[in-house]
Parts: structure tokens; sequence; C-alpha cells
């Protein structure tokens, strides 16, 4: 005691929970004592018995119990502890909990009742457990995956192995516990049958403690055996989350084009999430297969031979779970490769979806889509109809093993009595919901092997060449050191882009010198920005060595732009210093900009920058380099995407001499030849290696290909006029009005929201669930303010998710049966009751089975053949119905599963433009990945479990009042209560599945971002901080999911405290009531009172399971209530066929706006487009450009007036007839992965002869790389093995294709060189001679030729007229003309 006393004392002063020995040990002591005082107070003998040793003996109990209450509570708190703050959850609870508290999960009932009075938030759930965090799982995992083969199970068992052994044995712990029952059913019904004379009532009593107490703790150990399993999954998905990500980030070139966006989502939405799911399995498995055992072998005791026989029967089944088992890993592996298909192909479209809408290629994709869904159907099918045979012959299997026993028993001339039938009954369902875990295991193993074997494959892919350069620290030198260092060195290097091709860049020898001006040269695909890629590491080094001298920044040919505020883009992670920002700014041109930004630099942009013009990215991108404070600069082209005024300006104030970076290296890939005469040195490249370099003189005089390409590109007006009428710089730039501040733009132009003070922290991609978390990489130094941040608006640019609230509604779930047919689904219902009548109908036969073959006064006419027919008649026909409805439900998952998917898709591909441009596509990916995954399996069968459960749960409660009456008494007090238990439970459970389904699509979007720029992420060295920002999102997803799973663990300790309570008060009717029921009724009370102690945890886990997947169709069921766009096509209000032959449009008093409430964006534009007009379209920005354009196609919607091409209302007809006939080249050149062909005519509308001709007339015969397959040559995501200039001439083939009478050009030229301008600039005027083009410019030389220039200001028509008629106007347009140097 005394040690007991300072183990105690030891603990509190080290402020360490509770002990769990200490605890048992003052439980048994108080038990001792207990018994010692009455064996006291009995003693009859006076010399023993006294009244002071009654007196101690009650003192040293009310000791002992003192002590044990104390050793129920934990510490007030532990060493490390802390409240919280704003930015950090308080600590994880169970850290502090006592033994007791920890075992029945107490420490949850904060969170509970929280969830119970209000909707749960993610702020109101405490933090994670140190050693659960994201970042310490990866860590070791990272460990474990380098010692162990590079292999993810070895790995995984590594970081887990402590909480799944802990599991298993716990698991184990608890078979003794699930077996003894049946022993205390056998003693049970002998004691109703004894004397009571010879046995008294309290030896029942007794035993139906006893019986409370082993359901009790086999309830506990079960629990926490599933709560260490269930974390060492968490752990297990948080390894593969950050192990998954680091490795996207190192990706090479060549794996970019096997692993897509869609195929890493995959991998975290359904690979990492089928591992997880399978840790509460394994100790599920090993105790399901001991537990067989045990149960079988002391069926021997009580049957004898006639186990043997259960046993033979038992190894018959094997093969056919083998083969079973075989075929469902087979599906699941097919389905698997055509799920990642399908959300690669979805996540594709939706993030070109201004093109597939512009172009009416919705049915194209739609149907590709939906044939890979047909193909993913078909094995989802299989593999239920697979899984249904398991689960059905696995419940058969106790069903068959349980007549086999008894007939062989009865076959060995032994009476079959109460005893022994019932204790068989009892041990045979604890076979059957032993063997219920086989399969699901199985399955789950099956599905396990098949996600790490992907996840294998995604690891072991190539990454980039980290030894292709040797990065060395830039030397810095002393004053007066005249000592020059090479920045970059190339010596004979030969580049590519993956080790099986030829090589890129051949030969390359370059030195150049530090603080060198270095202008890269070439044509259309020779290799300038994969000299800028072999630079940063990110090609294949065949021979030959590269160094780099110093920190290197890194502009991209493509900006990328991150879900942020502006701000937050520039800083990129670095520390915030106001001057050096403010001269940044300046420099990039971008104060104009932050002018009619309502929050300035603080307002927030679009995923790409999908509400910038290319310019805007461009120069936010130039920004985010020069603030970096680099030694060497990688400009790719930076300057293509601005016109020439602000294109001097960058130069002369950033890139120049005189510039910001006057003394940094810079390599400029440039087709901009203004500028050459003022850099340092010349690269001209030719074929993939060096043709010449010098200055700009040497080069000249030199002659050659420099030469060459100076006659051919140095026109007067290529030079001059190189402007966008976007003049940002102007100050009368800023004269927008401020209500036009507030449009939503879909288009390339400058109308971007604010983000409010409150919601500043709530960025693109961070949905509520994580508000007021910042990234590490975007807050470094944000908490301060430019002083310019005066915006007080509260539009931020995405809107955030919004989660339900409340119960599930039902008809969530009646459009859910609908959709997979209501016949089907009555059908399972009604096999459902039929097959639980029989068994429940066998098992009160085998009542009166019993008590007939026992009694005395048998009857003559007793036929035991005939009793054991119908018992055995029923028991198979149960087990028939019961496959037969597996049957049915499948047939209704996969008819729902079908519809509801083919009407999501249909409805997004509907869905308006400006949806997509508020929505994180991660948001609307997680849709398709995580929710369409648990509709395809998980709903249907926690549907299918608590429909059974349900019904089995009713009969035993029927059986239970009908064996003993008196039962119905305890039912009236227990079922309310377990009614108010699950109500006070479920609130929160639903909403902590909602809190995870949200916390994935954060995750996805940070997925696609970093997917597109990883290059600028490793270029600018932030791989570390984006790192940290991914586990930051994981870990809140790892915080709802264990307080969720605890959640469930806490529910179930209380529901089987319930069900021991009504098994015990069973027991005691039967006690109590001894002799006034029959023998073979006190064992069917007594075997299903110990069954619906099972039942009623079932039950709940099973509702509450159903409820929380049904989030995932409540998520999908969202989608219809937003509101589409118009029909594709309207039967009767169909254009003709030759529409539009003239190519007429005319504008009446036409006005427009985004979205209702709103300003409007174009206001009452009136003018007509004669046939074969080309009409140039400029103006400031803001003006309405593109909105013009985006209106033709009816992007957006009429507020009043009408547009009609050849005399047909465009509002009238359907949006595929309307788009179909017209043709766009938009700014951003989109291509698709799959086939050049795909990618050209996806309609598969056009012959082969047709495509080749447009690719000839595109000049893209001889420039694309790999046609040896011709047209089905593979374009990787995004086009990646493609430059810009041979993305756009792409999308060149694509309008030639279409031959439509109308063609719009939006910015089409903004982002390409010079050369592909001067083709596109060619073919157009070629091509399309006869028909109506509409033309934004960028250049204005390149609509100077148009037969009328329009010009719009403020969304009006400000000027329209020919362009010598507005030169001489000397209006607006002179204004613009006169800057580019064309008046």
């Amino acid at each position: 005691m005394t040690v007991v006393g300072l183990a105690t004392r030891m603990n509190r002063a080290r402020k360490k929970r509770s002990s769990g020995v200490l605890f048992i040990f003052w439980m048994l002591i108080c038990v001792y004592g207990a018994v010692r005082l009455r064996a006291t107070y009995l003693l009859e003998d006076s010399i023993f018995r006294s009244e002071l040793r009654l007196a101690l003996s009650g003192v040293q109990l009310a000791l002992f119990g003192f002590s044990f209450i104390a050793s129920c509570f934990s510490n007030w708190k532990p060493i490390g502890w802390t409240d919280g703050d704003d930015d950090q959850p308080v600590p994880c609870p169970a850290d502090s909990a006592g033994f007791l508290s920890n075992v029945t999960y107490s420490w949850m009932n904060k969170i509970i009742y929280t969830g119970f009075k209000r909707p749960l938030t993610e702020s109101d759930l405490p933090g994670l457990s140190v050693d659960h965090t994201t970042t310490d799982i990866v860590a070791s995992f990272t460990t474990a995956w380098k010692n162990k083969s590079r292999r993810v199970v070895p790995a995984l068992w590594s970081i887990s192995r402590r909480l799944l052994l802990s599991a298993i044995l716990l698991q184990l712990a608890a078979v003794p516990f699930a077996v003894l029952p049946s022993l205390f059913v056998d003693v049970l019904i002998n004691f109703s049958r004894a004397d009571a004379t010879k046995t008294p009532t309290w030896h029942g009593v007794v035993v139906a403690a006893l019986l409370f107490v082993v359901c009790l703790a086999n309830a506990l150990a079960a629990h926490r055996s599933q709560q260490y399993a269930n974390v060492a999954g968490m752990r297990a998905r948080a390894a593969l989350t950050g192990i998954v990500y680091r490795k996207l980030v190192r990706l090479s070139a060549n794996a970019r084009r096997v692993f897509a966006t869609g195929d890493i989502v995959n991998l975290l939405a359904a690979d990492a999430e089928r591992i997880m799911e399978f840790y509460p399995r394994v100790p599920q498995f090993f105790g399901a297969v001991v537990c067989t055992i045990v149960a079988v072998a002391y069926m021997g005791t009580i049957v004898g031979l006639s186990a043997l026989y259960c046993l033979i029967a038992l190894a018959f089944f094997l093969p056919i779970l083998v083969c079973l088992l075989g075929m469902l890993k087979r599906y699941q592996d097919s389905q698997m490769r055509i799920k990642d298909e399908r959300l690669r192909t979805t996540t594709e479209a939706l993030s070109g979806i201004k093109v597939v809408k512009l172009y009416a290629w919705e049915w194209a994709f739609t149907s590709r889509i939906d044939e890979m869904r047909n193909d993913e159907l078909q094995y989802i099918y299989r593999s239920k109809i697979v899984n249904g045979s398991l689960v059905a012959i696995l419940t058969s299997i106790p069903v068959f093993i349980q007549i086999v026993a008894l007939v062989t028993y009865i076959a060995s001339h032994h009476r079959l009595d109460a005893e022994t039938a019932f204790v068989v009954v009892t041990l045979v369902s604890l076979v059957n919901a032993s063997l219920i875990n086989i399969p699901v295991a199985l399955s789950a193993f099956a599905q396990s092997l098949t996600a790490c074997r992907r996840l294998d494959e995604f690891l072991a892919s190539e990454d980039v060449d980290e030894t292709s350069v040797e990065w060395i620290e830039r030397t810095r030198r002393e004053p007066g050191d005249e000592k020059i260092q090479d920045a970059v060195r190339i010596d004979d290097g030969n580049f590519k882009w993956c080790a099986y091709e030829s090589p890129i860049l051949q030969g390359l020898s370059l030195r150049i010198r530090e603080g060198t001006l270095l202008a890269v040269v070439g044509q259309v695909g020779v290799g300038k920005s994969s000299l800028l890629s072999a630079m940063l590491g990110d090609m294949v080094k065949s021979s030959g060595s590269l160094t780099v001298a110093g920190s290197v920044a890194y502009v991209s040919q493509v900006p990328w732009i991150r879900n942020a505020t502006v701000k937050e883009n520039i800083l990129f992670g670095n520390a915030f210093d106001s001057k050096w920002y403010r001269r940044v700014v300046k420099a990039c041109a971008l104060e104009p900009d932050f002018d009619v930004l309502p929050a300035r630099d603080s307002t927030e942009i679009g995923e790409k920058g999908v509400n910038l013009s290319g310019g805007q990215r461009t120069r936010i991108s130039l920004a985010r380099a020069v603030y970096a404070q680099a030694d060497v600069y990688l400009l790719d082209d930076p300057l293509s995407a601005v016109d020439s005024q602000v294109g001097k300006r960058i130069f002369e104030k950033v890139i120049g001499s005189h510039g910001l970076l006057k003394n940094k290296t810079i390599i400029l890939v440039t087709h901009c030849l203004t500028f050459m005469p003022r850099v340092d040195l010349i690269l001209v490249l030719k074929d993939g290696g060096v043709s010449q370099l010098g200055s700009y003189s040497e080069l000249k005089e030199r002659g050659g290909d420099f030469a060459e390409y100076l006659e051919e590109y140095s026109q007067p007006s290529a030079d001059a006029s190189c402007v966008t009428s976007d003049a940002t710089i102007d100050d009368t730039s800023c004269e927008l009005s401020r209500s036009q501040h507030w449009a939503w733009r879909s288009s390339g132009e400058v109308h971007l929201l604010p983000v409010s003070k409150k919601r500043r922290r709530r960025r693109v991609g961070v949905s509520p669930l994580v508000a007021g978390e910042r990234s590490p990489l975007l807050a470094t130094g944000t908490h301060e303010t430019t002083g310019d941040e005066t915006g007080d608006g509260n539009g931020a640019l995405t809107d955030d998710e919004q989660l339900e609230t409340g119960t599930v509604k039902f008809r969530v779930f009646v459009d859910y049966l609908k959709a997979g047919g209501l016949l089907s689904a009555i059908m399972f219902l009604f096999f459902v009751f039929i097959g639980m009548g029989c068994t429940t109908f066998g098992n009160v036969w085998l009542a009166e089975w019993t008590d007939t073959s026992t009694s005395e006064t048998k009857s003559k006419d007793y036929n035991e053949a005939l009793y054991g027919f119908i018992y055995c008649a029923s028991a198979i026909f149960g087990g028939l119905f019961l496959f037969v409805d597996g049957l049915f439900l499948a047939r209704t998952a996969g008819n729902a599963s079908a519809t509801i998917h083919r009407r999501l898709v249909e409805r997004v591909f509907r869905f308006p433009l400006v949806f997509f441009d508020v929505t994180p596509l991660g948001r609307v990916v997680a849709r398709f990945a995580k929710d369409v995954y648990i509709v395809d399996g998980i709903l249907a069968d926690s549907f299918q479990r608590l429909v059974a459960v349900a019904v089995a749960s009713v009969g035993s409660l029927v059986v239970i009042a009908l064996a003993v009456p008196a039962f119905v008494v305890v039912a009236v007090v227990v079922v309310p209560v377990y009614v108010l238990l699950q109500r006070f439970y479920v609130a929160s459970s639903r909403q902590l599945r909602r809190l995870r389904a949200a916390s994935r699509s954060p995750l996805f979007s940070l997925i696609g971002e970093t997917m597109q720029g990883a290059s600028t992420v490793r270029a600018f060295r932030r791989v570390d901080a984006l790192v940290a920002e991914n586990d930051r999102l994981a870990d809140v997803q790892q915080r709802c999911f264990f307080y969720f799973t605890s959640g469930t663990r806490w529910i179930g300790v209380r529901l089987e405290f319930l069900a021991a309570v009504i098994t015990f008060s069973v027991a005691l009717l039967v006690v109590f009531l001894r002799g006034s029921q029959s023998a073979g009724y006190v064992g069917l009370a007594l075997s299903s009172g110990y069954g619906f102690f099972g039942l009623m945890t079932g039950l709940l886990n099973s509702a509450s399971l159903f409820e929380t997947n049904l989030v995932a169709l409540e998520r999908l069921r969202e989608y219809d209530e937003v509101e589409t766009e118009g029909f594709g096509i309207i039967p009767h209000r169909r254009p003709p066929r030759d529409w539009p032959h003239r190519g007429e449009i005319e504008f009446r008093s036409y006005s427009a706006r985004y979205r209702q409430g709103q300003p409007l964006i174009l206001k009452n534009i009136s003018c007509k487009i004669r046939s074969g007009e080309k009409i140039g379209i400029v103006g400031r920005t803001g003006a309405g450009k593109s909105s013009l354009t985006l209106a033709l196609f009816r992007v957006i919607e009429a507020s009043l007036g009408a547009i009609l091409i050849d005399g047909v209302n465009v509002a009238t007809i359907g949006l595929n007839d309307l788009r179909s006939n017209l043709t766009i080249i938009p700014q951003d050149p989109v291509l698709f992965s799959g086939s050049l062909r795909f990618n050209l005519d996806p309609r598969f509308l056009h012959s082969e002869a047709e495509l080749w001709h447009v690719l000839k007339k595109a000049r893209l015969m001889h420039t694309l790389p790999d046609l040896e397959r011709g047209l089905d040559s593979i374009i990787p995501e995004g086009g990646s093995n493609l430059s810009v200039g041979q993305r756009q001439l792409v999308c060149l083939a694509r309008a030639l294709l279409r031959k439509s009478r109308i063609l719009v050009l939006d910015e089409a030229t903004a982002s390409v060189d010079m050369e592909t301008d001067e083709v596109i600039q060619e073919t157009l005027h070629a091509e399309f001679a006869h028909c109506t083009v509409l033309t934004i410019a960028h250049r204005l030389n390149t609509i100077m030729g148009s037969d009328r220039v329009l010009v719009l200001e403020k969304s009006e028509i400000a000027e329209l007229d020919t362009v010598e008629s507005l030169l001489a106007k000397q209006g607006l347009f002179y204004s613009l003309a006169r800057k580019a140097g064309l008046a």
C-alpha cells in the first residue's frame, strides 16, 4: 500500500495522467475490502467478531473507495499544456485525460455537448497530439521508406506497428470475454430448471452480474482496440498525404506526362483513404479468426465430434472464398485504373472550362467521361456482386455449421435440449458476427494492396535530376576586387526532357559572367524556354556540366499566380520590407492597377489569376522575382505580354542598366528586338544549339542568323506598335467609376474584388474550416501594411464553401432510391424482412423443438425429422433471401451511382463560367473524387447494414418479449434512453463528417496549384514553405477525423453499457422468474439478449455511419441547386443549317451584368457589324472588351436589349447551336491530355485529311515534336511538351477546322512571340478574308488594318469608325495610337 501511495504521489508530482494499473488495483482492492467487510459482519463467532474490527474494516473500505475515486480523475493540466490562442488550438484533451476518462472517452463530453447545442466548426476542435502531426509522421515515414527498399507497405508498418499491435492484442484479449457469455447462458438455463431449495437465488444474481461485467469488459477492450487502429490508419493517411505532396514537387517533366493532377488527387482521395480504412479491419480480422476457432473449440466440448464435422464443412467453402477474393482484386484494380482516367479527364476539362464552353465541347467531354464512367461502373457492379457473394457465403456458413452441428448431434443418438441448442446458437451467432468481418477485412486488404502498388509506382517515378545543375554559393567580392565570377557556366551540355528521348539542347557551351544581361532569341521551338528549364534543373543532363552561382528567381512564360492576395503573391514568403516593396511595385508598373482595386494590393486573386489580364499576371510574377533579390534572374519572355510603353518602363526600371536589377545576372528570353542594342550579350539559338553569341553590334556586323532574324522582324511598326489598348500605366486608366470596380470578371480584364478586413485571412482555396490559420508561405511579414490598403469592401472573389447544418434531409436519400430505381429498392427491403423473418422464426421454432424434445409429456405424434426439416428450411431460406436482397441492392446502388454521376457531370458542365471563377477547382474535384467514391461503394453497404441490423434488433426485442414478457418494462425504460443518446450524439457526428468533407478541398486545390507552378516553387526555393502549408491543411483533416472517430468510440462505449444493462436485465428476469418459463424460451431469451448486446451498438454505429455517408450525397445534391446556363439545343428553335451564312452582327441597346444585383458591365451597346467586316475592339482596362465577346457567346446573358446574328436573336436558340457556329481564339492556349486528334476535334466530326490540312496551314507539320504516331501522337496535360507559341498555333488550327463565318480573337497574340504572331496574322488574313472578324487588340498594329475600330470606355461605346476617321477626330483612339507611335 505504501508503494502504491508513493507511485500515485509521484505521478501527481510529475503531472502525469493517472495510471491504468493503479486504477485497476484500487478497483480490485475495493472489491476485496467489500468482501472482507461482509465476511466480518457475517461472522457468528464472538471471538472473531468485534465492533472495533468491523469499524476498522469499514474505515479501510472507505479509504480504499476514496483512493479509487481519486484515481478516476486526471490532473488539471499536464506538462506542456497551454490554453491555446487565436492561431493555435488548445492541446488534445486526450493527452491529459485520466485512465477512466480515456477508456470511456469522457474527455469528448465537451465537444459532443457543443455539437448538440450548435453546429460544430473547426475552431471548436482542439489540436492534435504532437506525435500525430503530419510533419512528424512524414519524417518518420520517410526515414523508414528509405530504409525499407522504398516500399510503402514496410514503411507504413514501421510507423504504425506499435499502435496496430496494441490494437490486435486488445482485440485478442476481448475474445475470451466474447465467448464467456455462452458459458453463462448454459449456467442460467440450468439454473432456471434447478430446484430453488438447492440453488439459492443469489447464485443466479452473481452469474448475471458476471455476465454484465464480461460484456462491459468486452466492449471496453474492443473499442480501445478500434481507437488504436483508427489512429494508426490516420497516421498512415497523414504520412501518405505528406509524402505524395513532397514527391509531386520534385516530379520530373517525364513523370508529369504519366501522373496528371487528377491522378494525384485520386491517390489521396481514394488510395490513401482505402489504406486508412484497412487499419481497423486488421484487429477485427485477427479477432474474428481467433474467436471463430475458440467458439468452434468450445462447441466441441458441447456437441463432441459434431464440431469436427463443422470444421470439415467450413473447409469446403475455403476454395470458393479464395476464388472470389481473386476476382474481387482484379475488378478493383481495373476500376481504379479507369477511375484515374476519369478523374484526369474531368479535372482537365474543368481547368479549361472556358475553352470547353466557348467551343461548345461540353458534349464531347461529358460523353468521354460517361464512357469511362460506364466502364468503371461495370467493374463496380461486378465487385459488388462478388462482395455480396462473399458476404452471403460467410453469412450462410454459421447457419450451415449450426445445422450440421445439430443434425449430426441428433444423429449420434443425443437428445436435443435447450442448453445444447442455445449454447450452440449463441456460439454460432458469435461466429457469424466474426465471419462477417473476415470478407470485409479481406476486401479492404485487396483494395489497400492495390492502393499501395499504385502509390509505389508514383513514389518510384522519376524526380527532377538534382545533379544536372551544380549550385554554388555566390562569392561576395571585396571592395576593389575586380575579379568577376561566372554566374552561369555550361560546358558541352546536352539536355533532354526524359532519358529515352533525344536531346533538345545539344553541345551547349556558355559562360555568363556575373552582372551580365543576356538576351536569348530564336525561332519557335528552338529551345529558348528549355534553356531556362535546364538552368533550373528541370531537364535531364545527358552529358556536360552546368553550374549556377547564387540564388535564382524565375518568371515563367505562363505566369504562375497563387490563390492569394496580390501582396502575398509578390512577397511569396519573404519578409516584408515596405520601402523595397514600394520600389518594386512602382518599377513593375503595378501602382495604376492598385488604384482601381478596392482593397489595393490586398485584393484577392482567383485560381490561375483568372481575374487578371495576361499582362497583369506577368507583371505580378515579375514583381515576385524582383522582390526576392536573387543573384540570377531567368525571365522567360515577360515583355511579350505587355504593351511597348509598359515594356519600355519595365526594361528601364527593372531590367536595364539603371533598373532595380542593374547589378544582377539576367537571362532574358525575348522577341522584342527594340531592346537588343541595350543588352550586354545576345544568344541566338538554332536547332537546340548555340548559333551565335555576342553583342548587338557584333552580331549585326557579323551577319548570319541574328541578322536575318533582325531583318525579318524589325519592321517599323513592329517595335513601335507593340502596345495594348490596356494602357494601364496611364493615369487616365483610373477613370473607372467606383461602382464598376465591384463587377466580377470571367474574362482576362482587370476587375478584382477586395478582401474585407474580416475575410482577408480567408483566401482562395482555404475553406472556412481553416479560416484564421495562415499559410506559412504567405504569412511571412504580411501582418504589416503598405499604407495604401484603404479598401473596406467585403466582396471576396471566391465564395466560402457552405456547410449544411442539422439533420441530413430525408429527401436526399429518397432521391438516391429514386435514382437507383424504387422497384429494386422495395424488393431489397422486402427480401431483408423476409430473410430476417425466416431467421427469427427458426430461433423460435428451435425453442419449441427443444421444449418438445425434452418434455416428459412428449406427444406420440412428435416427429423429430419434421422439426429438424422445418428448422433447416427456415435457416436455408433466410440465407437465400439475404443473398437475393444483396443482388437487388447491388442493382439499386449501381443505377444510383450511374444516375447521380451522370447528373453531376451534366450539371457541372452547364454551370455558368462565373461559378468557376468564384469556386476553387479543388472544391469541385472533391465531389468527383471522394464524394462519388462514397456513393459508389460505402453508402449502399452502410444502408444494407443499417437495414439488416435494424430489422434484427426489432426481431430480437420481439423474441425477448415473447420469451420473457416482463422484459417489456425494461425496454420501455432503456429504449427512450437509447433514442435520446442517439440524438445527442448524431448532431456532432454529422457535423464532424461535414467538416471532414470540407477539409479535403483545400488540399486538392493546393495540389493543382503546385502542379502548375512546381518549377517556380523550386526556383525560388519555397518547397519547404509549401510543404509546411500542405502539412497544416493535412493536420486540419487529421483533427476532424480524430475527433470524429473518438466520438464514435464515445457513443459506442455508452451504447455497449446500455446493451450490457439489457443483457443483465434479461438475466435477472430469468433468475427471479425462475420456473415460470420453459427452458427453451429461457435459452431463446438469453441468446437473443446477448445478441442484442451487439445489435444495439451496431444499430447506432450503422445509423450514424449511414447518415454521415449521406453527407457525401448531400454535397453532390448541393450542385442541383446551382443555377445553370440555358439548354444546349432547343429543338423547336434551331437555326438554319447554314447559319450564320452572312456573318452580320447587330447589338440592339444591349446591356448585361455578370450576376444579379451587380452593376452593369455593358451599357446600352448599339451597333451593327456588316458581313465580312473586320472590327478592332480597343479600350482601357475594364472598358468591357472581353465582356463584349463573352456576351456574343452568351457566357453572360442580356439584362436589356438583344444580339442578333443574321437576324436571329441569339437568346432564343440553344447554346450549342450558337457556340458551335462561332469561332474564338482565346488569349491563353489550352490543350488537354490525349491525342493530337482529340485536341483538334474532340467531337470527331472531321476526316483525317481535313486535320492534316489545317495543321499544314497553321505551319505545325514540322514544328510539333514527336509526330511519329501522326494524329494519334500524345499530348500531355496542358500541352507541357509544346511551347506557348506552338500551343497557340494548335488553337489556330482548331479555328481553321470550324470554318465559321464569325471569328473572335480575344487577345490571341498577347502572350506569343513575334514569329508566332506573324504566322497567326498571315493565316488569319488568308483563311478568314471573307469572314466577320472581331479582334480585341493587344498590339495596335494588329487592328490598324481593320475596316472599323470600336472603342469602349466605361462599358459603353465611345467611338466606332474607320481608323482614318478616328485618328482625324483626335479622340480616345487617337490618344492610344499616339502613345504607340502610330499617330
